[in-house]
């Protein structure tokens, strides 16, 4: 990706940090976060083994100001911005709000779930998350939605998925 294309989503990813904080605070530390994350994969520094503690931020989202926890270091940021930011997983207008259920299978730390809790505010979801890490924060990022919205399932060797051809 040329610099220039660089800097231009950078600078969409910090404006978008201002739109979704609740505050100008919240914001700037999202931004701080969003400008670390990147600065530390443009020098390739590592997480010595051990993933950065994740920071919890306020943000307005589907109406309702929620906190999101994430990791600066790793790719919580970079899944942040492509779920929130540049909306990678919109759903097709075909398809409704009347959704009933959602399967986040690789479920992560849960943001394209909280991102489709603004779709299909009815439904009903299931996350799966084999992960530990990533399964502690998702159970922390989608905790606002309530008990009896969601359930979150470590997957086992005897859990299969199958795939189903039309």
């Amino acid at each position: 990706m040329a610099i220039r294309s660089k800097l231009t989503s950078y600078s969409e990813e910090i404006a978008h940090c201002f739109s979704i904080g609740c505050s100008l605070g919240d914001g700037c530390k999202l931004a701080w976060s969003t400008l670390g994350f990147h600065l530390a994969n443009g020098l390739r520094l590592k997480e010595n083994g051990s993933p950065s503690p994740p920071a919890r931020h306020t943000v307005r989202y589907a109406g309702k100001t929620i906190e999101i926890f994430l990791r600066r270091q790793g790719g919580d940021m970079f899944i942040f911005h492509e779920v929130f930011c540049y909306e990678a997983y919109r759903p097709p207008r075909q398809i409704g709000s009347d959704v009933r259920t959602v399967v986040d299978l690789g479920a992560n730390i849960g943001l394209t779930t909280l991102y489709f809790q603004q779709y299909f505010p009815n439904a009903s979801y299931l996350c799966v998350e084999p992960n530990p890490a990533n399964a502690a924060l998702l159970r922390r990022n989608v905790a606002w939605m309530g008990l009896g919205r969601g359930s979150w399932r470590p997957p086992s060797a005897t859990h299969r998925v199958r795939l189903l051809r039309g």
